[in-house]
């Protein structure tokens, strides 16, 4: 199943909260360092000064697991090389896409680095490299101050020595695999600062697909297995799925974040009195419970409202009568009102989860039918369920043809049924759910497309002629 990337976590923060204090937080953040920078060697050779690109820890699914893979952000890494090649911020949707136009604008900053004349010029261009210049040379300063303390000092062992001038040599190596030098400009220009920089920024664009490959394939997961609290890590995460349902506005994707969050709620391996503090919000498994609630209903909503019956009763409707002319009711016993509550929690599951492009609902309210419209030209017209009322969980399933819903929907159910242009009559009975999703799963042509946008279109305009 295709992964996607859900939540971007700061690893500062997630230490803070969820270690579960085997390793300091110092001994953690070198580890991640350590980890990462492999993954940064195999593919660029060169590194970032002062930074591994470890502040974001991206967590990505396939939709069966709570949690998921747990990876070096991407997204973090693209953002940077954004920011340190000070490319236009209304640029920042590229970072999204990440495309040949991403490439190119980037590439493009990289030449206008390699044609700078002094360090002015940086400063004023590429302030976050200039910064890196300045870094570079303190750091390296400090090194050939460090050599020459060490030359002169006389009353340290040879075997002090010997490791000082190890340990000094292996910091000018880094500085080295950096791609920096103290001098912006050389006769030499494998040796200036520009040339050099230059390089590393190309390498970091034209292979950053190759890095993503590898840090998908290299996760994080077995070492955050085993020195940071599952619990309270899920805990995490879950919030983050509820806050990203909760920003976002396409359906799609929020279906994609709730079924995570019913992962977390149906699991039986998770120790529901694990709390966790988000900057000052208290989260358990109650406080997810009831957001998953909210995202639910978010999720339910229905999107348009008109002024029309849907399938009124029919002129086929037969009315059965005792003595007073009265409608017989079957009693409600609690096995037929415990029946129907399965069917009705059957019926909104299955909805809930269908990726439906717009939710109508008629005159009737919740007591009639609402109409699912798909973006392959099928309308499904069925019952919402409601707990507090079983019986809305009786009724059959219609199914019909976008560009034919608003001839259909205001016909008697009982004449409907007889309708050469309605598709499908089903009954919540059996595998009903697998005969509706032959119709709702079945090829989104153009065409077809088309005809579902134009009648939300049409019905859109229908509810703000009435409201």
């Amino acid at each position: 199943m295709e992964k996607w990337a859900t939540v971007n976590i700061d690893l500062n923060r997630l230490i803070d909260i969820c270690s579960n204090g085997k390793k300091t937080k110092e001994q953690l953040l070198k580890d991640f360092t350590y980890i990462n920078d492999n993954n940064v060697h195999e593919i660029f050779r060169y590194r970032k000064f002062n930074d591994g690109f470890i502040d974001k820890v991206t967590c990505y699914n396939d939709g069966t697991k709570i949690i998921g893979t747990m990876t070096p952000s991407y997204k973090e890494f693209l953002e940077k090389i954004f920011v340190d090649l000070n490319v236009n911020p209304k640029l920042s949707y590229l970072i999204s896409r990440d495309d040949q136009d991403l490439e190119d604008v980037l590439k493009a900053r990289i030449d206008v680095l390699t044609h700078l004349q002094d360090e002015a010029h940086l400063s004023r261009e590429f302030p976050e490299l200039y910064r890196t210049l300045q870094d570079g040379r303190k750091y390296r300063h400090d090194i050939d101050k460090r050599k020459k303390e060490l030359k002169d000092n006389t009353f340290i062992s040879e075997e002090e020595r010997t490791k000082e001038k190890e340990k000094l040599e292996k910091e000018e190596k880094h500085f080295y695999r950096c791609a920096l030098s103290p001098a912006f400009v050389s006769n030499n220009k494998n040796h200036s600062f520009i040339h050099l920089q230059a390089k590393l920024y190309t390498r970091f664009v034209e292979g950053r697909k190759k890095y993503k490959e590898l840090i998908e394939k290299n996760t994080y997961n077995k070492y955050i297995m085993k020195n940071f609290d599952k619990d309270k890590l899920a805990l995490y995460v879950v919030d983050g799925y509820l806050r990203a349902i909760d920003a976002m506005d396409n359906r799609d994707n929020q279906l994609k974040y709730y079924k995570l969050v019913e992962n977390y709620l149906n699991s039986d391996d998770i120790n529901k009195d694990a709390e966790i503090e988000i900057d000052g919000r208290v989260i358990n498994y109650n406080t997810i419970s009831t957001k998953a609630r909210i995202a639910y209903n978010k999720l339910n909503r229905v999107d348009i409202v008109l002024n029309v019956e849907f399938l009124p009763t029919g002129s086929g409707y037969e009315v059965v009568t005792d003595t007073d002319t009265k409608k017989r009711r079957i009693p409600m016993t609690k096995e037929r009102e415990e029946s129907l509550i399965n069917v009705g929690r059957r019926i909104n599951d299955y909805y809930l989860k269908t990726n439906y492009k717009a939710k109508v609902i008629g005159l009737k309210k919740f007591a009639g039918y609402f109409a699912y419209i798909y973006d392959n030209g099928i309308v499904v017209l069925d019952k919402d369920f409601r707990e507090k009322y079983p019986t809305t969980a009786e009724g059959a399933i219609y199914v019909m043809e976008a560009k034919h819903f608003e001839l259909l929907c205001g016909i008697g159910k009982t004449d409907l049924i007889y309708n050469p242009l309605l598709l499908a009559h089903k009954y919540h009975k059996g595998d009903w759910e697998s005969k509706i999703d032959e119709y709702i799963n079945r090829e989104a042509t153009d065409e077809r497309k088309e005809e579902s946008i134009q009648l939300i279109k049409r019905l859109n305009e229908q509810n703000k002629k009435n409201s």
